[in-house]
C-alpha cells in the first residue's frame, strides 16, 4: 500500500500555507507524514516541497495537472503510488489518527474507495482509494469536472457513517481539519 498527502492547496481562507503550521515542534505536514510512515514506507506528498524533518524521506511531487484542485493532486498521487491501495489525506488534519486509517484500510476489499462521512459531510481527503481508479480521474480532469463529489458518484464506494466509526472506537478527532485562523487558534490552544 501507499500513502498520499495533498500539500499543495492555496489556503485562501486561512491566509497562509497550512502545511507549515506548527504543532508543538513540528509542522502539520511533518506530523502527517510521520503518521503515514507508520503505515507504509511509500509516502508521497503532492504539492510544494517542504523543508521539514521528513522531507528527505518522502517523495514530493508537483501536481501533474496544475490548477485542478484536490482532484489533480489525487490523480498525481495515485499515478505515482507503488501500492494497489492508497490512503489519501489532506495536510490540514492536525489529529490524524493511525487507528482510523487502519480501520478504513480494512474496508477497501471489493471497493474503489472507502469514504468516511463525518458531521454529515463526505471526507474524500481522509480516505482510501485503489490505484486503478486513475483512468476515471484522468477522464474527469480532461472534461474539466474537478469536483471530488462527482468522482465519488462514478466509483464503487464504501461510505462509512459516523455511527459506524464511533461503534468501531475510531476517534472522530482524526477528521478535524483546519480552514480558518480561528480554527487554527483553537487547535493551538488545545496543543498547549
Amino acid at each position: 500500500m501507499s500513502a498520499l498527502v495533498l500539500a499543495g492547496g492555496q489556503s485562501r481562507r486561512l491566509g497562509r500555507d497550512k502545511a507549515q503550521l506548527q504543532i508543538g515542534r513540528e509542522s502539520i505536514l511533518d506530523r502527517t507524514i510521520r503518521v503515514l510512515r507508520r503505515l507504509t514506507t511509500d509516502v508521497l506528498a503532492v504539492g510544494r516541497k517542504a523543508e521539514g524533518q521528513y522531507a528527505t524521506f518522502t517523495r514530493f511531487l508537483p501536481d501533474e495537472r496544475p490548477d485542478a484542485g484536490p482532484l489533480g493532486g489525487l490523480y498525481t498521487g495515485l499515478r505515482n503510488a507503488r501500492g494497489a491501495n492508497v490512503v489519501a489525506v489532506a495536510c490540514d488534519l492536525p489529529y490524524l489518527d493511525i487507528d482510523a486509517l487502519h480501520y478504513l484500510l480494512g474496508l477497501i476489499p471489493g471497493y474503489d474507495a472507502v469514504i468516511p462521512v463525518v458531521g454529515g459531510r463526505e471526507q474524500p481527503l481522509h480516505a482510501v482509494y485503489i490505484r486503478t481508479v486513475t483512468p476515471t480521474i484522468e477522464r474527469r480532469l480532461d472534461e474539466h469536472e474537478l469536483q471530488l463529489s462527482g468522482l465519488l458518484r462514478e466509483l464503487h464506494v464504501r461510505f462509512v457513517r459516523e455511527e459506524e466509526l464511533v461503534e468501531a472506537h475510531v476517534s472522530l478527532q482524526s477528521f478535524v481539519n483546519v480552514n480558518t485562523l480561528e480554527e487554527w487558534h483553537l487547535i493551538e490552544r488545545d496543543a498547549d
